[in-house]
Parts: C-alpha cells; sequence; structure tokens
C-alpha cells in the first residue's frame, strides 16, 4: 500500500509541476502583449488588445471582459471596423460560455456584418463558423448547417 500511494503522489507533485509551469507560460506571454499593447496607439493598440483578449480567454475572464470591450470601445472611436469585428466574435465566445447565448449570436451577426461589408473572408469565415458552433451547441442543427455551409462557400478558396 504505501508503494501506491507514494506513486500516487509523484503523479500529483508532477502534474502539479507541469500545470504551474504551463500557467507561469502563458502568464509570461501575456504579460508581454500587455506591456506591448500599452505602448501603441490607434489601430495597432485595438489590435494588440484584441491578441490580449484572445491569450486572457482561458484564465482570466475579468480582465478579459475589461479588454476586449476596451477594443470595441476603441474600435468604434476610432471606426475600425476590422478590429471590432474580431473583438465582436471574442466577447460572443465568453457570452456563449456565460449562458447568454441571444446577446453571443447579436454579437456575432454583427461580426459578420461588418467583416461582409469590409469584403474580408477569412474574418467573415471565422465569424460564419463560431455561428454555426453557437447553433449546433444550441442544439438548432438546421442552422448550424446553414451557417457552416455558408463559411466553407466563403473559405473555399483560402482552403
Amino acid at each position: 500500500m504505501p508503494v501506491k500511494n507514494s506513486r500516487c503522489l509523484f503523479f500529483f507533485i508532477l502534474c502539479l509541476g507541469a500545470g504551474m509551469e504551463f500557467t507561469f507560460a502563458q502568464t509570461e506571454e501575456i504579460d508581454s502583449l500587455q506591456r506591448q499593447s500599452a505602448n501603441l496607439a490607434g489601430r495597432e493598440k485595438v489590435d494588440a488588445l484584441n491578441k490580449v483578449a484572445l491569450a486572457l480567454f482561458p484564465y482570466d475572464q475579468a480582465t478579459f471582459a475589461k479588454t476586449v470591450k476596451e477594443a470595441i470601445a476603441l474600435s468604434e472611436e476610432l471606426k475600425y471596423d476590422k478590429g471590432k469585428s474580431e473583438a465582436l466574435i471574442y466577447l460572443a465566445n465568453r457570452e456563449f460560455n456565460d449562458g447568454r447565448s441571444v446577446s453571443s449570436i447579436r454579437n456575432l451577426k454583427e461580426s459578420i456584418r461588418l467583416s461582409t461589408a469590409l469584403d474580408d473572408p477569412s474574418l467573415m469565415g471565422y465569424g460564419l463558423v463560431q455561428l454555426g458552433r453557437t447553433y449546433q451547441n444550441l442544439d438548432l442543427l438546421d442552422s448550424a448547417l446553414y451557417y457552416f455551409n455558408l463559411s466553407y462557400e466563403v473559405l473555399k478558396d483560402s482552403l
């Protein structure tokens, strides 16, 4: 019995150490991105804020929400629709995870509208895929298939 317990303890410590290394590595990456974004202005700052938000998504919801909302506000101030469209996708994913599917769908549709007006197929396709996933997760499979097919049509030349 002591051998089994010591193996479990060893495995636990090994996993804990690996998990801490992963967490610290992510924190260093996020800290670096945050420092870079602090020194930027204009569209470059919006793009950097979106990168920070994406990196924060799985780790720090409060800072993620603050960062993505800052990206949206600055995008609106600059009339930078590409930055706003990207930030809306990230916000929609968070909202869906928080159980706010109506708001998530609304933000994804706004992102798709903006990316369509910009004629940005990669951003439009990404928004359509996320909208398809949202409907799939809501078990609205006809709607999911519709948006997955639209995303394929938009992205097929880039595959």
